[in-house]
């Protein structure tokens, strides 16, 4: 069932964390994104390993991440891979799923950007 979910991050927020400063808040969001980029990768280790726990603890902490900042549509996917290993489904399930999550993380990226320019 595909959901079309409307993400709902706050510029504001990140405007405020960073002072109101554009550059130091595109950094912020490269850093964010980058840290995702980084446990992408390690769902992706954790899938050729067959890790069902790593997978789960990845997804999990990356479902925090995304919520704080209201990234749905990415923590919907997040949620996908967690649910496949808590049903003990095939890891194979999974590499689809970290596929479209790194798609929509891109698009993330781009929008979160484009906003704050448009801001």
């Amino acid at each position: 069932m595909e959901m079309d979910l409307k993400n709902v991050y706050s510029m504001s927020r990140i405007k405020l964390i960073t002072g109101n400063n554009s550059d130091l808040a595109k950094d912020f969001i490269n850093l964010f994104i980058a840290q995702l980029t980084v446990d992408v990768i390690s769902l992706e280790h954790a899938v050729k390993r067959n890790d069902h726990i790593n997978i789960r603890r990845t997804a999990r902490k990356m479902t925090s991440t995304l919520d704080v900042f209201g990234l749905n549509k990415s923590g919907l996917i997040t949620r996908e891979i967690d649910h496949c290993i808590k049903e003990n489904l095939s890891v194979m399930n999974v590499s689809p799923l970290l596929h479209k999550l790194k798609q929509t993380l891109d698009h993330d990226r781009a929008d979160m950007l484009k906003s704050l320019g448009s801001s």
